[in-house]
């Protein structure tokens, strides 16, 4: 049966009431509770993606105390670089672990984190002292690098310490929320049953006669704008969608030739401009060869001219990649067999 866009769209929107009116009671006992518990999981998420970030920071400093001592003998110049990381990677390193004090995490993470404050800054201000000292070559640099890895490891247990705490929160956070999510799901299905028909109307008229075809219309507007004019378009429909297809169709067609010819003039008359300064052989070479490969992108190219001896072709020019020899003899040349220079 035909149908009018508008007539689809009024069903459409009749579905859509009638879903969500019996859709509401059955969802809206859970959806506080579900969120705030999904919240919580959010930000373990967020904790342990910062700690994670925090202990590569961890890592990088400690790589760039040894890259210190690497270059220190054979790279000199490089001091200035490797000081500008060690610096940013503690300001991330201090900005990762802040960030988590500021999140809403269980008293014990918090006091967890807050142990990390005096050997993370110990152990930033160490880096930082020892790259200088290994770059102006204190003979008691290698000792102290001693005394940094001891200072690595010690913040390496408290950074795994953290790292697990957030991670089995951020497992209990999820558990908690799916836990839930299964509960209210029994909830849900008596709403989601009555609904079934509707919502299979719904998703017919919408999706497949409705918001599919509206997408391709999209899509093909995007693409003739970036200047692409091969889409697919539903141009059989019979409906206003089928009427605005066939529309598009034809103005692509359109806009399509009227783009080829108007770079084809342009390149030409751009080209015969340019031909008439030139002052030398080589520079009119390039200029053909410049055009050219924008005139026709897709093939390569190559001008050879006569020797001076009149018995050999000289490549003088290639373009777009061409893989042409340098020499050419006269009857290799289909052109100048058939009396076409």
């Amino acid at each position: 049966m035909f149908m009018t866009l508008r007539a689809k769209l009024i069903v459409a929107t009749l579905g859509s009431v009638a879903t969500i009116a019996i859709l509401v009671f059955a969802i809206n006992y859970g959806s506080g509770t579900l969120a705030g518990k999904l919240r919580q999981t959010q930000l373990a998420a967020i904790a342990l993606r910062n700690h994670t970030n925090a202990d590569m920071m961890h890592d990088a400093i400690r790589a760039d105390v040894f890259a210190a001592f690497l270059f220190s003998l054979s790279a000199r110049q490089r001091r200035d670089e490797i000081m500008v990381d060690v610096h940013r990677h503690g300001e991330d390193l201090k900005k990762y672990i802040a960030d988590n004090d500021t999140l809403d995490l269980t008293p014990d993470i918090k006091e967890t984190l807050k142990r990390l404050h005096q050997p993370l800054d110990a152990y930033i201000s160490s880096a930082e002292g020892l790259v200088s000292r290994a770059f102006e070559g204190e003979p008691d640099s290698k000792i102290q690098l001693n005394e940094f890895e001891q200072d690595f490891s010690n913040l390496e247990v408290l950074m795994r310490t953290a790292g697990d705490e957030i991670e089995a929160l951020a497992n209990r956070q999820g558990e908690s929320a799916s836990t839930f999510a299964t509960q209210a799901q029994w909830l849900s299905e008596a709403g989601l049953v009555l609904s079934l028909v509707i919502g299979s109307l719904l998703i017919w008229v919408t999706q497949f006669n409705v918001l599919s075809p509206l997408s391709s219309l999209t899509d093909a507007l995007r693409r003739l704008a970036n200047g692409e004019h091969q889409a697919a378009l539903p141009t059989l429909r019979r409906d206003e969608i089928g009427q605005m297809a066939r529309t598009i169709e034809s103005f692509g067609k359109n806009a399509l030739e009227r783009e080829r010819l108007s770079r084809e003039t342009r390149v030409l008359s751009e080209l015969n401009e340019w031909l008439q300064s030139a002052k030398s052989e080589p520079e009119l070479y390039d200029m053909i060869a410049k055009f050219l490969s924008h005139f026709l992108p897709e093939c390569t190219g190559t001008i050879y001219i006569y020797a001076n001896s009149r018995d050999i072709l000289e490549c003088v020019k290639v373009w777009n990649g061409s893989q042409a020899t340098l020499n050419m003899h006269p009857d290799d040349c289909w052109g100048l067999r058939r009396g076409r220079t």
